[in-house]
């Protein structure tokens, strides 16, 4: 496995997932290779898109990450729904990926973002699938992201057939960073904070991102300086899912709801222009968002 060249504070990664399939390190950025060779050469699905397994590290709780990641050593995915500018709706994904969510712009980079969510029902037809619900922080390309998440299912986290939370970091270089999972309940309340500090005049801050588990009080944290970007979108809401093939798989109630959201930088409120977007994928399972001043609602059938 090629270790990449960066340095950390505190206690080093604690896990990087081993490499697998037979595509071949690249220094070319522009070489790309499609989500079916991808997934053939044992890329993982993470919640910003699939990423080489040697580029995925758990980050303990207690170390930060310093510096910038340097790209991903392998191949990036080319995909479909690479676009993901805010006001430049991208085309939908195939059959994998995100599903539907609310989406704001900014005028100026926030440092702070919570939002609080209820653990869905389990799926009542359980299989492989992997869920992923969580609120997030985008920069104005869609390059990166900080996220708070939810799972169903095995993601590079870890996990199988239960609910799971763990906080991410993943950028369109093919690094993702993410933090221990922790396992929670359906009917948990989850507390999902993304906290920037040390923040410069452009906005590039150092990022603490906080799930918990406000039932049993059970937190995973990330640290990491992310990317060195400034983050100008939001999104209230968003669920993402992968290898599903019958609306059974979906959480076995209605929807999920976001709520006490909340977007700031500093001491001022930010008030993103929200909006819906639902994605054309197969199959449709009564998808739909509804957004109020601090609750959105994604709504799915089964």
């Amino acid at each position: 496995m090629k270790r990449l060249p960066i340095s950390f504070v505190g206690l080093a990664v604690v896990g990087a997932l081993g490499c697998s399939g037979e595509v071949a390190p690249s220094d070319d950025e522009n070489v790309g290779i499609s989500e079916e060779q991808a997934l053939e050469a044992g890329y993982a699905r993470t919640p910003f898109g699939l990423i080489h397994p040697s580029c995925i590290h758990e980050v303990s709780d207690e170390a930060s990450i310093a510096e910038p990641l340097a790209p991903c050593a392998y191949p990036r995915v080319q995909r479909s729904d690479v676009d993901r500018s805010f006001g430049n709706k991208p085309p939908p994904p195939a059959t994998n990926g995100w599903v539907e969510a609310s989406w704001g712009g900014l005028t100026t980079p926030a440092n702070y973002m919570r939002a609080q969510f209820k653990v869905p029902a389990a799926p009542r037809t359980q299989s492989s699938q992997l869920l992923y619900f969580f609120p997030s922080l985008e920069p104005s390309n869609g390059s990166a992201i900080v996220q708070p998440v939810l799972q169903w299912g095995t993601s590079p986290a870890g996990g199988g057939r239960s609910w799971g939370i763990a906080s991410w970091y993943v950028d369109n270089a093919g690094n993702a960073q993410h933090s221990t999972l922790r396992a929670v309940s359906s009917g948990d309340v989850i507390d999902g904070i993304m906290e920037g500090t040390a923040c410069t005049s452009a906005g590039v801050c150092t990022w603490k991102i906080t799930a918990t588990d406000v039932n049993t009080g059970a937190s995973t944290v990330l640290n990491t300086r992310a990317g060195s970007r400034a983050y100008t979108q939001a999104q209230g809401g968003v669920m993402e899912a992968y290898g599903l093939s019958s609306c059974g798989q979906y959480p076995g109630d209605s929807g999920i709801v976001f709520s006490s959201i909340v977007v700031r930088k500093d001491t001022t409120t930010l008030n993103p222009a929200y909006r819906q977007r639902v994605f054309s994928v197969s199959p449709a399972c009564g998808f739909g968002v509804d957004i109020g001043s601090a609750q959105h609602t994604l709504r799915y059938a089964n």
